[in-house]
């Protein structure tokens, strides 16, 4: 990935909008886009595990994804923000072109037909989105769908409190509701809540109205590792709620945010394996393997399993670069994109994955919940640490306890080893809020460690995060000198 990125991205120095400007790069990206999909939508990150009767009719052998090209599109892009504000503005166009033909398919596999037309299909485009404008109100600037002659409704996007903030940003450049669901304890996205608001958006009612009766959803955005917390959403159990009101309206578009856990689809323990259950069931999914996996920055990939949408969405046809003449033109990935200018990204993650393979991926990410497995049953067991969360398989969230606030819980008989669901009295909370600083500034200054503290939604004071990104070796020993160094800087606090 290295030499990929110093003496090819760089040294090359060229732009991967068409084929004609950089040809072998702008193959290997459609070659690793076409492995990944293969390995998201065969079920190939799920292979083994036939535990889901429904996910199980989608489950593929190995050697039979090896074999089977999934159709579908897909770019590298930079940044996860941007891959989310890319699915939300794809679903937006799909939206938009169901609401102008007035026609709901029940197979969500949709193909928009590419025929190289730049012009037509600019002005297709252009029409489609006067329609848009015409369904938006005087008095609000949220598009307005007309739902059997019954009222006017909102298109909104859904997401968790646990999303990334990406999405707000995403839903205030396209100019879309963004309605927040709240999460269980654990920090997976409300099933109830998500219910409720898909009932309440295709009830028929024709006195008072809510804020979920006036909406019709058409994008959800789930996440497969929070920032944070590192949580999981349950992916089939939304895909089969979805589905359930689907008929009733647009087909809501499912994506998946694994910026942070997405990489983990290349691993082989069943636990971390069942966290993408009906992965490849929804619309789009985006990964970072600059993060988990460690490939340059930046490597992005988003992927869908709609054929020709991107196009659909993005294209505006620049015919002094796009030109169906051109040798290879049906290779172009520029106009399937918001930019113009291409950084050819794709051969970092390309060179890696040829280089490690899956089962090398495998490994890397399987360490890392090994490791961190080990460092949660260490955390448990310490009476001067204290998890802040029940942890995920890719995240540690936990507390310090200075040697007074010990006594302290001690003498309350708080249980300092509950992981699922700890506890701590609120007088304690606002003191251990003043140590999680006071110690990382300490760490810090001694130039022992940078250990970042964050907010954790059901805790009133900062906690310590562990996360491991890279080819980084983090092993047992490096557990110990971790926890004995904030032993020895904040028992006095």
């Amino acid at each position: 990935s290295l030499a990929a990125e110093l003496f090819i991205t760089s040294c090359c120095h060229t732009s991967s909008y068409t084929y004609e400007t950089a040809p072998v790069l702008t193959l290997l990206e459609q070659d690793i886009l076409q492995e990944m999909r293969n390995l998201v939508y065969s079920g190939g990150h799920n292979n083994d595990d036939n535990s889901d009767d429904d996910a199980s009719d989608n489950v593929k052998t190995a050697a039979t994804i090896q074999t089977i090209n999934v159709p579908g599109d897909g770019l590298f892009c930079p940044g996860g923000s941007l891959s989310n504000l890319l699915a939300m503005h794809a679903a937006r166009q799909m939206f938009v072109k169901n609401c102008s033909s007035t026609l709901v398919k029940e197979d969500s596999d949709t193909e928009f037909q590419d025929d190289n037309d730049n012009n037509s299909n600019h002005e297709e485009k252009k029409s489609d989105m006067e329609e848009l404008h015409s369904m938006t109100n005087h008095t609000s600037k949220v598009p307005q769908f007309q739902k059997r002659k019954r009222r006017r409704q909102r298109p909104v996007a859904l997401v968790s409190a646990e999303a990334h903030y990406s999405f707000e940003k995403a839903a205030n450049i396209t100019g879309i509701e963004l309605l927040t669901l709240p999460t269980t304890r654990n920090g997976q996205i409300d099933l109830k809540a998500l219910e409720q608001i898909l009932m309440d958006s295709n009830r028929d009612d024709n006195g008072t109205t809510t804020a979920a009766t006036d909406s019709i959803p058409f994008f959800i955005g789930l996440t497969a590792g929070s920032t944070v917390r590192g949580s999981f959403d349950p992916i089939q159990h939304v895909v089969q709620i979805c589905r359930r009101y689907q008929h009733q309206n647009n087909a809501i578009w499912i994506h998946v945010d694994g910026a942070w856990g997405g990489s983990a689809i290349f691993s082989k323990n069943t636990k971390t394996k069942k966290l993408f259950q009906g992965l490849d069931q929804v619309d789009s999914f985006t990964f970072n393997p600059h993060k988990m996996l460690g490939a340059p920055q930046q490597t992005t990939m988003f992927l869908t399993k709609h054929k020709g949408v991107l196009k659909m969405a993005n294209a505006t046809g620049a015919t002094y670069l796009f030109d169906e003449r051109k040798n290879g033109a049906a290779y172009d990935l520029g106009d399937s994109t918001f930019t113009c200018g291409r950084r050819p990204d794709a051969i970092k993650f390309w060179a890696m994955y040829k280089f490690y393979g899956r089962d090398g991926l495998a490994t890397r990410v399987d360490d890392k919940v090994r490791i961190l497995s080990t460092f949660a049953e260490r955390i448990q067991k310490s009476d001067a640490f204290m998890l802040a969360c029940d942890p995920w398989p890719f995240n540690v969230n936990f507390f310090y306890l200075p040697m007074r606030l010990r006594h302290i819980l001690k003498e309350r008989s708080v249980n300092t080893r509950d992981t699922t669901d700890p506890y701590l009295p609120d007088d304690v909370s606002l003191e251990l809020a003043q140590v999680s600083v006071a110690l990382k500034l300490r760490l810090h200054e001694a130039g022992e460690m940078i250990l970042p503290y964050q907010p954790l939604t059901t805790q009133k004071a900062d906690c310590f995060r562990l996360v491991l990104a890279g080819k980084k070796e983090f092993n047992e020993s490096d557990i110990e000198r971790m926890m004995d160094l904030m032993d020895q800087y904040g028992q006095d606090l």
